[in-house]
């Protein structure tokens, strides 16, 4: 083996090196519970919130080309039409605002967590905009 110090050639096992005296032993870093150790464990939490985005989106694509066309058929009224509407707004938007709440606890990198609470909040103040405004 050859000392990184000073470039002796020393034997394989020393620990330290028989010219310069420096230690030769490799130390290797503690393995630390952050992010870097496992750095797809937060995507999972990023791939879940996008699929519950998408099943959000096929729910209002549902009841866009179904419901509502079902519901003007039966003569229901605009109103039970939004208020299907604001349901179907609340629910979705709160069960995202739950798990994003959940994954920014559980998630381990720091990035991660800002980000799923950025995004929470976000997505919290719209639903409040949307269901405070007048329709």
């Amino acid at each position: 083996m050859t000392c990184r110090y000073c470039a002796t050639q020393i034997p394989n096992d020393a620990k330290y090196c028989t010219n310069c005296g420096r230690s030769v032993t490799f130390i290797a870093p503690a393995a630390s519970a952050t992010a870097s150790s496992q750095p797809g464990k937060d995507l999972i939490f990023v791939v879940i919130l996008l699929a519950w985005d998408y099943f959000s989106r096929v729910l209002f694509t549902i009841a866009n080309n179904i419901i509502v066309p079902a519901m003007r058929k039966n003569d229901t009224g605009f109103d039970h039409i939004n208020t299907m509407y604001r349901i179907l707004s609340g629910a979705t938007a709160g069960i995202a605002v739950i798990l994003t709440t959940i994954f920014a606890v559980l998630a381990k990198s720091t990035l991660t967590r800002v980000l799923l609470i950025v995004f929470g909040f976000i997505h919290l103040v719209l639903t409040v905009i949307y269901y405070t405004s007048a329709f």
